[in-house]
This record gives structure tokens, C-alpha cells and sequence, in this order.
């Protein structure tokens, strides 16, 4: 385990424990490592352009590392220059992997999910006046502007692929499968 005994409340503790004996935890992102170099040889200089934070001709760069690179280690080392560092590199990549569009870290969230919640959580939740929709479950997303299901699809995506990183891989759509953990 991660964490030694008595670093977490017993039940945060127990679900963990049951989660790595499951083979949901710890995710594992070198587990992904053919499948980000595979997606990313599908870029045209074009699709790299499009990912949030290309500048300056860093779409090409981009683009000859990830067809030449036969290692994450190598596709970061590609593409970073004094100007860009590793952590620059590593958003670059993973935005374009998960597909996040150019312009969607500017925007506000247009709905907020709540993943948990204990009896005192719901009390604060059922008093707010939250200034965006809170989300419990995925069916709500259908009374939704078209922003907030394109958020959702994008965040459901991202989902299935990170999936894949744990040590047994979860199936697509946990995001409308797993529902409101409550203590």
C-alpha cells in the first residue's frame, strides 16, 4: 500500500485497501505509453495546431517527435527546448491525447460534479445557490446546454482512456456507471 497505517480515516483506508486488491488503484500512466505514442503518430501539424498551448511552431516539433519518438521519455525530450519545459511538454501531450480542444482551460465550468458527499455535505449542497448545475448522476446531463454535453463527452473520454492505466483495466463508461459515493 502507498500510505502507512493510521495516515487515513479508517474508512477512506479500507476502500483503498479494497481498491488496490481489486486492481483499481494505483493508476499506473507508463501503462498508457503505446497507446498515447499510437494516437499521437495519428496528428497531422494541422491537428497540432489545435491543442491548447501550440505556439511558435511548436505544432511541428510536436508532430516529428511523436513519428519518431519509441518512448514517452523520447517524445518529451522531442519536443522540449529551453523555451518549453517538460511540464509545458507533458500538458501539450496529454491535452492532445485526451483531445482537449484549444480554449477550454479559459472558460469557466458550466456544471459542477459532485463525486461524494456525507450528511453534513448534502445539508451544505441542498442550502447553496451554486451559480452553475451540480451533477450527482450522469442522466442529468441530457437537461443540459450543448456546452455542458460537450464537457461531458469530452470528460467522459478522458475517462475511458485513463481507465486503461490501472493495473486491471476498468471498462469504458465508468463515468455514468459509478454513482454518488456517500459515508
Amino acid at each position: 500500500m502507498l500510505l502507512a497505517a493510521g495516515q487515513l480515516e479508517p474508512p477512506i483506508a479500507a476502500a483503498l485497501s479494497d481498491a488496490a486488491q481489486n486492481g483499481r488503484v494505483p493508476a499506473d500512466a507508463s501503462l498508457l505509453e503505446r497507446a498515447v505514442l499510437s494516437k499521437l503518430r495519428l496528428l497531422s501539424v494541422e491537428d497540432w495546431k489545435a491543442v491548447p498551448g501550440i505556439s511558435e511552431g511548436l505544432e511541428n516539433r510536436a508532430f516529428n517527435a511523436a513519428r519518431t519518438a519509441r518512448s514517452f521519455a523520447e517524445l518529451e525530450e522531442g519536443i522540449k527546448t529551453k523555451r518549453y519545459p517538460l511540464t509545458r511538454v507533458r500538458r501539450l501531450i496529454w491535452s492532445a491525447y485526451l483531445g482537449i480542444p484549444a480554449g477550454y482551460a479559459a472558460t469557466c465550468p458550466p456544471y459542477a460534479r459532485v463525486l461524494a458527499a456525507n450528511e453534513r455535505g448534502k445539508e451544505i449542497l441542498s442550502a447553496s445557490k451554486p451559480t452553475v448545475p451540480l451533477l450527482y448522476r450522469a442522466s442529468q446531463v441530457s437537461k443540459l446546454s450543448e456546452k455542458c454535453q460537450a464537457l461531458w463527452e469530452l470528460e467522459n473520454r478522458a475517462t475511458d482512456l485513463f481507465n486503461v492505466a490501472f493495473p486491471t483495466p476498468l471498462p469504458c463508461g465508468t463515468d455514468c456507471t459509478n454513482g454518488l459515493v456517500r459515508e
